[in-house]
């Protein structure tokens, strides 16, 4: 049983439209990416969204129309699905609703067109047009007042859209079509080529209407020697009219002949400076019009006129770079939105000096990502609950297209904003605000310890500030231990020699003797502080009067020591050589509670070294934290009255100590900032502890820091550097960018060195117009985030996989090295793939690149897999990496084989006896059309690559996925396939199962031995299962799932541990959305890895993060969810794939499809249609066996009557089920765990 929902949604900008949405006079950005729609408002400060909404389908195309009862705009929203339906706002209820309900125009039996879908719209208001099939033009007309003696219309239907119409096209290869300007009927330009490979041509029709049935009647404008690459046509506003044709090389208008827009009716031509290809265009104005090639260039075309308004000149001018555009839209006072599914989108204002654009902000994408790698820590035992706390594990992705190529590191955690930055400082030992003015509800002076001296600054209203060189008697020329207001307005100083409360000009004083203060902590009434490492002493402050309370001397060493106002009669402190923790009351430091942190646990002991005795929530009971000097966090409940401990957790935040400092919170809760190299926020989510990663790194020391000038934000010491910065408590997906310039292929990452591999192309046009690319192998520190070196391959060669994996230092060791496979570009068009290279790299003690040694391939190296030379367990499995797709689905075809097995003789020169395996283990290629099996021998003067063994594979294998000694393959042209490599009595592969239909496989990877999930380029997702119980050697892959994404898949990564680790158990491919067996929901113990909060944690929690649930006892707390992989999209969008606890499949699935029939979608779309597999072979009704965690969410959302309802059709009560869909979403605490943020019916 799957569940999907997203980390990051789809960020590649498709489509996207200027409308009068919200306001009459109001301009809004519509932005459509995958199946989800955003509404933008331009502001000063740039774009704001204002709404979004999601469709029940990939949207493939907007336009507005304005019936005439409608003073805003209305948006016609198309689908992939060949549905369209209209959308408004409500203004009273301030969402999106529906006008026309989807009409559905789709014909299986005709053919899509080559060129994509064209959907336009009359300038003059009268007709939208769709062509979506070769042959075939949908014409949309409006609805008019009828001629007197005709049955009148509807004046709400006025404006709105009529019946379509279908109208045959004779032209079958159509490139662009437009409708035209200032024409009496509406006129359709068609640009097309008839299969002259040397010209395009152009034809006009003008679109007649009688009847209620349109015809196409040729109109005055005809073109027949365009030049072949001619790919948009751009129609020309009053007073000109025409079209303008636009091509690599030339630049053409045609204008109509009855106008007046030239001197004699002839077109106009003009050569292009610079070769180029033109993806879109949008107008500014009459004369002005934007267009954005390939390669980012952004282009003005002025239509030159003289004083008849005639054109005498079209000049087209580069202004300037953007990313690559997909589209452009042009919004108001110079502001150009440009859309990118290669890149980031950006904002821009254009001006009139040099520079000529402007950006004002950028929409940060990750379309498209090429490949990607989970980025986490090694497992550190079981009773840990996960890794790194929330966010601390990473996916890093290769994202976009060419120049803007990058690498990009995306976590879920809790964003900090600099507003100011103080300087460096170095050797810094504590940060406090304290206020100087005692009836200031704001604090204005920072106090700076170092080792021998401590300095303050203080801060005006505007914040500036000042260092003063003496400040209310503090001691300045020792460390400072603890400074703070006390109470009744006082000041509190404690040093290593000294206490001093200072009131004013007087100030009482307490010497601490021979014995040196080693740990304070203060409520602001209370003092405690330990003295000679094993004393610990009490005292009240009342005003000037400070008395002792009690002391006590212990057996062991006193680490850490807290109070706070929110529990006086108590302090807690931890001990360094018992590793224990202690509630001691504060008035007689008698022992309440004492628990040792030792334990029945697995983790190495380590020692307190920070506590915190807290109120995270309103609702939630005291918690008691401990951190260690290895960055484990304990976590326990408190009982406010006896003080006893339980629920005892064990986190990892960190590999080195943690501290912590506590900031407060709303509606007096109290959160807790963990500071150190992976610093933390830990507060409470709706009765959850939480445990969020910070954007910052190497957080040393916070402070609250609330003053006039910069309110409810923290002073924090971050890389030796004094920052005020505001916390964002809700967790977001942060994303931290590497500019490469070129286009990241692939991606190889060695958890030992710190170091990613990655693998980039670069592409560069000559001033003929001639592209060339150029293959890099590139080392990245992961630390840094910066490139540190870099290895350019031979002259046409092409990178296609790489992979990281232990082998053979030469000296009896194993360490990390880099396999990248090769392939050639050909010379000329159709030449085979006959040629390609493996590498392996080693990486110098310096962090260099050095070539180990190569070998040839008879083929382009398309995917690299590592098997270790002995049997193994499933949990030491490794996966391979693949082809994916970089956008295009490869049309690349080959005839089916025979799968043989050849075995590498001794008379092969580069064969090798299997009994002379290497300790490091054995590498797979996938070649064009086969598997081998690769030896790696490395002696202190040599190394050598030989062959094993080779399998005969369908067709192109793409991707792999290793399981033990078990292969799965993505199979181009034949879905998944699995293979099985065995020792005896001689090295080969056989075939264990197989797919029996066509599939366009784009990636895939494998649960387990028996399990692989696989993406084809229809974008559905399916899950096979091995059925061993057929027999004979042809068994058959049995499907067990499936669902249609809506977005193309280019890589799944299995989340680290994950192998062998979840037994899934038989899923009967008969039942469609009904209970029955599923994957068993096994904890995962030390394997297990969450996303948004992770379960015990392997290479840690997923990239929205980890954090625990302070409802149940590690031992015996079970989650829903057992996330097993991720998978990245060429739309942009990161999803989890995972596993649900046994006992909620039965629940979940009846809830999904009771919810299909009472959630309402705009255009009243289907949801079962809209995720039901689709492929050339079949259509599905409805998703088989699998839920997706958005849809499931809305239960939330829907009103308490009809929950109440859903609930008595699939059973149990209502807040039962409120809590499970809670629980789900907040697992995930990605993009869909925080929900959807939709506003739409």
């Amino acid at each position: 049983m799957a569940y999907i929902a997203p980390i990051h949604r789809a960020s590649a900008a498709r489509h996207a439209i200027r409308a009068n949405f919200f306001e009459p006079d109001e301009h809004a950005l519509v932005i459509a990416k995958a199946n989800r729609a955003e509404i933008y408002t331009l502001s000063d400060s740039g774009l704001s969204l204002r709404t979004s909404f999601t469709v029940y389908g990939t949207i493939s195309g907007l336009l507005t129309l304005r019936p005439s009862n409608s003073a805003t705009d209305h948006l016609f929203v198309v689908t992939a699905q060949h549905d369209y339906f209209t959308v408004s706002w409500d203004p009273e209820n301030e969402t999106v609703r529906n006008e026309i309900t989807a009409q559905d125009v789709a014909d299986r039996f005709l053919r899509e067109t080559a060129c994509g879908p064209k959907y336009i719209s009359d300038p003059e208001g009268r007709m939208m047009g769709i062509h979506v099939y070769e042959g075939m033009f949908l014409a949309l007309p409006f609805v008019f007042q009828e001629k007197k003696g005709r049955k009148k219309s509807a004046p709400s239907d006025i404006g709105n859209l009529d019946e379509p119409t279908a109208i045959k096209l004779k032209e079958l290869m159509i490139v662009d079509m437009a409708f035209l300007h200032g024409t009496d009927s509406p006129v359709l330009a068609i640009l097309y080529r008839d299969g002259n490979p040397e010209t395009s041509q152009l034809i006009t029709y003008e679109v007649v209407r009688s009847g209620g049935v349109c015809e196409l009647k040729e109109w005055e404008i005809r073109a027949d020697d365009l030049e072949a690459e001619a790919s948009l046509v751009i129609p020309l506003a009053e007073p000109f009219g025409g079209v303008i044709v636009l091509g690599e090389q030339m630049v053409v208008y045609y204008p109509p002949y009855s106008s007046h827009s030239r001197s004699d009716s002839q077109p106009l031509k003009g050569a292009l400076e610079v070769s180029t290809i033109f993806k879109t265009w949008n107008m500014i104005d009459k004369q002005r019009y934007l267009l954005a090639d390939e390669y980012g260039n952004l282009k003005m075309l002025l239509i030159k006129m003289d004083d008849l308004d005639r054109i005498t000149d079209i000049v087209i001018d580069t202004i300037g770079k953007t990313s690559p555009a997909k589209c452009l839209v042009y919004l108001d006072n110079g502001h150009v939105f440009v859309g990118s599914q290669q890149g980031d989108s950006q904002l821009i204002k254009l001006g009139a000096k040099d520079p000529k654009i402007q950006v004002i902000s950028t929409l940060t994408s990750l379309s498209p990502v090429f490949d990607f790698q989970i980025v986490g820590s090694n497992n550190a035992g079981a009773d840990q609950q996960n890794m790194y706390g929330s966010g601390q594990t990473r996916i890093v992705a290769g994202c976009g297209g060419f120049k803007d190529g990058c690498l990009r590191s995306v976590r879920s955690g809790v964003g900090l904003k600099d507003s100011a930055i103080l300087g460096d400082m170095e050797g810094v030992r504590g940060l406090w605000a304290v206020k100087s003015d005692k009836s200031s509800e704001f604090e204005d002076t920072l106090v700076v310890s170092f080792i021998d001296d401590t300095r303050i600054f203080k801060f005006d209203e505007d914040g500036e500030v000042e260092e003063m060189d003496e400040f209310m008697d503090l001691i300045l020329g020792q460390e400072t231990l603890l400074v703070m207001n006390t109470a009744d307005g006082g000041l509190l100083q404690v040093t290593p020699t000294t206490i001093r409360v200072i009131y004013g000009w007087v100030y009482t004083t307490i010497e601490a003797g021979a014995a040196k203060i080693t740990a304070a902590s203060s409520d602001g009434r209370q003092l405690v502080y330990s003295q000679d490492d094993k004393t610990l002493l009490t005292y009240t402050i009342d005003a000037l009067e400070v008395k002792k309370l009690a002391s006590r001397v212990f057996e062991h060493e006193i680490a850490c020591i807290y109070t706070s106002t929110k529990f006086p009669d108590v302090v807690s402190v931890g001990f360094w050589t018992s590793a224990t923790v202690q509630i001691l009351s504060i008035n007689t430091l008698e022992t309440k509670t004492e628990e040792s942190l030792a334990g029945s646990t697995k983790i190495t002991v380590s020692v307190p070294r920070s506590v915190a005795l807290v109120q995270l929530g309103q609702n939630a009971p005291p918690t008691l934290l401990v951190a260690m000097g290895d960055g484990t966090l304990y976590t326990f409940f408190v009982d406010p009255v006896s003080y006893g401990i339980s629920n005892k957790k064990v986190i990892l935040l960190d590999t080195q100590a943690v501290y912590f400092r506590v900031i407060p919170g709303e509606n007096g809760s109290e959160n807790v900032f963990s500071a150190s190299d992976h610093p933390s926020l830990i507060y409470d989510d709706d009765g959850r502890l939480v445990c969020s990663a910070v954007t910052a790194e190497n957080v040393t020391h916070l402070t609250p820091f609330n003053t006039a000038a910069f309110p409810n934000s923290v002073m924090l010491l971050a890389n030796n550097e004094l920052k005020i910065s505001t916390i964002d408590p809700a967790r977001n997906i942060q994303i931290k960018t590497l500019a490469i310039g070129d286009a990241v292929r692939r991606i190889a990452y060695s958890k030992e060195r710190q170091l990613h591999c990655i693998a980039t192309i670069h592409s560069s046009v000559n001033a003929a117009g001639e592209e060339s690319y150029t293959s890099f192998v590139r080392l990245v520190d992961d630390t840094e985030f910066l490139v540190i070196d870099s290895f350019e391959l031979q002259e046409l060669e092409l990178v296609e996989s790489i992979l990281c994996c232990p082998l053979s230092d030469g000296f009896g060791s194993l360490t990390d090295k880099f396999l990248v496979g090769t392939g050639y570009q050909p010379e000329n068009e159709g030449d085979m793939d006959t040629k390609g290279r493996l590498l392996v790299f080693e990486v110098t003690e310096s962090r260099k690149l050095q070539l180990s040694t190569e070998m040839t391939m008879p083929s382009a190296v398309k995917a690299l897999g590592f098997l270790a030379p002995e049997p193994i367990e499933p949990e030491a499995e490794a996966e391979g990496d693949g082809e994916g797709h970089d956008g295009a689905k490869d049309t690349k075809s080959t005839k089916d084989t025979k799968a043989t097995t050849d075995t590498a003789g001794t008379n092969n020169a580069s064969s090798a006896s299997f009994s002379s395996a290497p300790t490091s283990g054995l590498i797979i290629t996938a070649l064009s059309r086969s598997l081998e099996i690769l030896s790696y021998t490395s002696l202190r003067s040599s190394t050598n690559l030989s062959k094993l063994c080779s399998h005969r594979t369908h067709s192109s294998p793409i991707d792999l996925s290793i399981s033990g000694s078990i292969i799965s393959i993505a199979d181009l042209m034949k879905g998944p396939h699995v293979l099985e490599f065995r020792r005896t009595p001689s090295p080969h592969l056989i075939e264990v199962a197989q797919t029996y239909q066509t599939s366009w496989t784009t990636s895939l990877t494998a649960i387990d031995k028996h399990t692989v999930i696989a993406a084809d380029a229809n974008t559905n997702i399916t899950m096979w299962q091995r059925d061993e119980e057929v027999l004979g050697d042809r068994k058959r892959l049995r499907c067990i799932a499936e669902f249609k994404l809506g977005e193309m898949v280019n890589r799944f990564r299995n989340i680290p541990g994950n192998y062998g680790a979840v037994p899934v158990v038989g899923m009967p491919g008969s039942s469609r959305g009904s209970p029955g067996k599923d994957m068993a929901a096994a904890s995962l113990a030390s394997a297990s890895v969450g996303v948004g909060v992770a379960g015990a944690g392997a290479a840690s929690a997923g990239v929205a993060g980890v954090a625990t649930s302070s409802t149940h006892n590690t031992e015996t707390e079970t989650r829903p969810l057992t996330p097993i992989a991720f998978l990245a999209t060429v739309e942009g969008g990161i999803y989890m794939i995972a596993t649900i606890r046994e006992d909620l499949v039965d629940l979940l699935l009846k809830l999904q499809t009771e919810m299909v029939g009472v959630v309402k979608s705009l255009g009243e779309l289907e949801w079962g249609r809209w995720r039901a597999y689709s492929g050339q072979d079949r259509c599905a009704e409805e998703p088989m066996r699998v839920v997706e965690g958005e849809f499931v969410g809305r239960f939330l959302e829907l009103e308490e009557g009809v929950q109440r309802r859903l609930v008595e059709r699939i059973g149990g009560t209502v807040e039962g089920v409120k809590e499970v869909v809670e629980g789900l979403r907040w697992q995930l605490g990605g993009e869909e765990g925080r929900g959807g943020g939709d506003n739409g019916v």
